[in-house]
């Protein structure tokens, strides 16, 4: 795939706040469903656990028309302005939320191909190590493989090697678990310790999910405790899902709060979750729902708007507005602008968005540090 992100630290992105509890949200879903290939478990144990390693392929998140894309700060406000034929608001914001998440994403996955590249510095019968220097950051990273009936599971730990009394204590950096199959496909689970990596500017806890089982890739990102680069107070910890395939893709996240202007002389912001779907001809639908007080105050339970546009002038070809009344089910029609016809997908489908679960534990060192 195309569109990789640099990976450069002084872009704006997600400060995250430390705070730790339970994994086994994880590992439950990086092992449900299919299990291993026996004749995996044939075939050289490293080997199979490298080819099932991640790479920056595996875990993008590509939404047509997001190339040259201007990226934002967040969050965005979406106005209630006429925007046939121009270029989709929901498109610069969910290009923007896309930004964010490939950049945590990059960190997830930074070093291992570097450090698998050699041989392990020490091999069992169901595990190995591999020890590697980053002498520009006098940093030694370790990576802890240990096979389990197939799975591989991975931690990653890091250390500073230029102190006058030796190395410094093992810190833990990142937790894996891969499950590959005879035919390709593989389940994946990674927790990231960013207060941890070598990049300063990181911090806080970010888990990812995902499987890629013949042409369908489901990618599941969530942010712990999050907060901006850009000084916003409160914590925040938001769920993320993509999932693409040849017949084309989504992507669903909760967009947090986002000022939709629906009364000028008390404007307040909202909760507000985006669902950006695409089909095969990257014809793009949008839409979003915004709960909260100012919405409720104009007697409405949710409101809901949507975007379409296609590629490659991603001007928006039909958009509209409705609102769900607190005492009925009955659709109010706030505006509705150019032809649904152009729309890839007929009917708005509001967002849904997971709750978060848990933020994960760190796992004890293992013996091999010792």
């Amino acid at each position: 795939m195309s569109d990789h992100v640099a990976t450069d630290r002084s872009t704006p992105r997600f400060r995250l706040a430390p705070r730790l509890g339970a994994f086994a949200l994880l590992v439950t879903i990086a092992s449900a469903g299919g299990g291993c290939d026996g004749d995996a478990a044939d075939q050289d144990p490293i080997a199979t656990f490298i080819a099932a390693l991640p790479d920056d392929d595996t875990l993008a998140l590509d939404v047509p028309g997001e190339d040259g894309l201007a990226i934002l700060g967040l969050p965005l406000d979406i106005i209630e302005a006429p925007l046939l034929d121009k270029p989709s608001e929901l498109r610069v914001l969910t290009g923007t939320v896309r930004h964010y998440l490939r950049k945590l994403i990059a960190n997830a996955a930074d070093g291992l191909d570097h450090m698998t590249a050699g041989r392990p510095t020490l091999r069992t019968a169901d595990g190995a190590v591999w020890r590697v220097g980053f002498p520009e950051q006098d940093l030694e990273r370790a990576l802890v493989m240990k096979r389990e009936d197939g799975h591989f599971a991975f931690t990653v730990w890091v250390r500073a090697r230029g102190r006058a009394d030796g190395p410094g204590p093992w810190h833990f950096l990142l937790y894996g678990r891969v499950t590959p199959t005879g035919e390709g496909d593989v389940r994946g689970a990674m927790w990231l310790d960013l207060d941890n990596d070598r990049f300063p500017r990181s911090q806080g806890k970010v888990s990812v999910l995902w499987s890629v089982i013949g042409d369908e890739r489901a990618i599941d990102v969530t942010v712990f405790d999050g907060t901006p680069d850009e000084g916003e107070v409160g914590r925040l910890t938001r769920n993320y899902s993509y999932r693409d395939g040849p017949g084309g893709g989504r992507i669903a996240f909760d967009a947090g709060e986002i000022d939709v202007h629906l009364a000028a002389d008390h404007p307040r912001p909202e909760r507000v979750r985006v669902f950006t779907r695409w089909n095969a001809a990257h014809a793009v639908r949008s839409d979003y729902s915004a709960t909260g007080p100012e919405v409720h105050g104009d007697g409405y339970r949710v409101l809901i708007g949507s975007e379409c546009w296609q590629l490659p002038d991603a001007l928006v070809s039909y958009e509209t507005r409705i609102a769900i009344p607190i005492a009925s089910q009955a659709r109010v029609t706030l505006f509705e602008r150019g032809d649904i016809a152009t729309c890839a997908f007929g009917v708005e489908e509001p967002p849904i968005v997971a709750a978060p679960g848990l933020a994960p534990s760190e796992p004890l060192r293992p013996d091999e540090l010792e």
